[in-house]
């Protein structure tokens, strides 16, 4: 599920939660701040959806604590607020960047303008 958000507090421009798994599924939502402009929501949306990734390849992800646990393994913390952590990837920051760039490459197509 992804979900767009008008602003975030303390969590940063977009995030991944761990919602459920029901019967071998695991259910994430990522939530998207949808004031910024629409290339920087793209690029955090492939982001987020790296992560998703990751905890999708990996079958023994059944809830919160073992997400952060294959956080602690494959990446690093970024915050730590005493009552919520989160962490970070090389491989997400990568396709982040990755995006970014490409999006950077060529001009937005609007209706009857051009948004660089």
């Amino acid at each position: 599920m992804v979900r767009r958000l008008v602003s975030f507090s303390s969590f940063g421009a977009a995030r991944l939660s761990f919602v459920t798994s029901v019967n071998g599924l695991r259910y994430v939502r990522v939530h998207v701040d949808c004031t910024l402009s629409p290339r920087r929501q793209i690029a955090l949306l492939a982001h987020e959806l790296q992560h998703a990734l990751e905890i999708g390849e990996r079958t023994d992800i059944l809830d919160v604590e073992d997400m952060e646990s294959l956080y602690e393994n494959i990446g690093f913390e970024s915050l730590d607020n005493g009552s919520h952590k989160s962490f970070e990837t090389d491989a997400a920051l990568t396709v982040q960047r990755t995006v970014d760039d490409e999006m950077g490459m060529r001009p937005l197509r609007t209706t009857g303008t051009v948004t660089y």
